[in-house]
């Protein structure tokens, strides 16, 4: 095994996936990669609107909001991993994250994901489309271990 794949976003699920991959990662000695997706996509009601010049401030508004957030979730697991940072490879890509991740895991040397059952999305609305997890654990080819 070389590599595993650890989708972080903060949430308290993914805090426990990075600890139980830290754990095995020391043990088999291989490499962890952070995979961290900044959703930048807009809610359809701002296509709706046809305002250009709000959907282009709303779009600023949440590149900005999105690039600070991001930068506090891997620098905490930058933290984390401080005593693993030869091991530990950090990744960042925008876009759906349930996309993002199938793509990456099925296009990379990934031998296994570790991930938390829930993430920052989770509630009202992984009840009605699902978890990104549950669609993760049925699009890719590589095992996935779905840390609760």
């Amino acid at each position: 095994m070389k590599n595993l794949l650890i989708p972080i976003d903060g949430s308290e699920f993914s805090t426990r996936a990075m600890e139980y991959g830290k754990n095995l990662a020391k043990s088999l000695n291989v490499g962890i990669v952070l995979l961290h997706i900044k959703d930048v996509r807009l809610p359809i009601h701002y296509y709706e609107s046809g305002n250009v010049e709000e959907m282009k401030d709303s779009v600023q508004k949440i590149i900005h909001k999105a690039d600070e957030e991001s930068s506090k979730i891997i620098e905490k697991a930058e933290g984390y991993f401080s005593d693993m940072k030869d091991k530990i490879e950090v990744v960042v890509l925008n876009g759906d994250p349930t996309h993002k991740i199938v793509e990456y895991v099925n296009n990379n040397d990934v031998e296994l994901t570790i991930m938390g059952s829930h993430g920052m999305g989770s509630g009202f609305q992984s009840l009605v489309l699902g978890s990104v997890a549950n669609k993760v654990l049925h699009h890719v080819k590589k095992p996935v271990l779905i840390i609760k």
